[in-house]
């Protein structure tokens, strides 16, 4: 078990127990089974001739699942609209690239433990701090650099999926 200053790191990540076995066990399973499993499954014999189509539509529908965040922002947060909106369109955008790759991971290497797998890994490495860097000094630069760096993985993912 990996500790710091006598904590375990996952209690770091996440205090709450409950809260802890459902971003990573339980969402991961469920997610991936609903969108890889099910939705990838359906579009890729919907779509026997584009593998696009396959990773594409769950991705989309993976990335619209996650902005429910934006109420919780709403609701526990005094952050201006305009900078709700912008790090919900930012986590959207986040977990449509890794739909992205876990339909990729799912499809390449034909089953459902790798997808989750990675899943549980990307969940405890955590989506970047957009609402840091919204509070940031210089929050426009580092922005652009934030979008920038996920223009070129989601370019980099589709030349694999190509």
């Amino acid at each position: 078990m990996i500790v710091v200053d006598r904590v375990p790191i996952i209690e770091r990540l996440e205090p709450d127990r409950y809260v802890r076995i459902r971003n990573y066990v339980a969402g991961p399973i469920l997610e991936e089974i609903v969108f890889r499993g099910v939705c990838c499954t359906i579009c890729m014999c919907a779509f026997p001739e584009s593998n696009l189509h396959a990773y594409s539509t769950p991705a989309m529908l993976f990335s619209i699942s996650h902005a429910h965040h934006a109420i919780r922002l709403i609701r526990t947060t005094n952050y201006a609209r305009r900078d709700i909106l912008a790090t919900t369109l930012a986590n959207v955008l986040v977990t449509g690239i890794f739909g992205l790759y876990a339909g990729m991971i799912f499809t390449k290497l034909g089953g459902i433990v790798s997808a989750i797998t990675v899943h549980v890994i990307c969940n405890c490495m955590s989506l970047p701090d957009v609402e840091a860097i919204l509070r940031h000094r210089y929050k426009i630069p580092f922005f652009l650099l934030f979008l920038t760096g996920m223009g070129i993985f989601a370019v980099a993912v589709m030349f694999v999926l190509v």
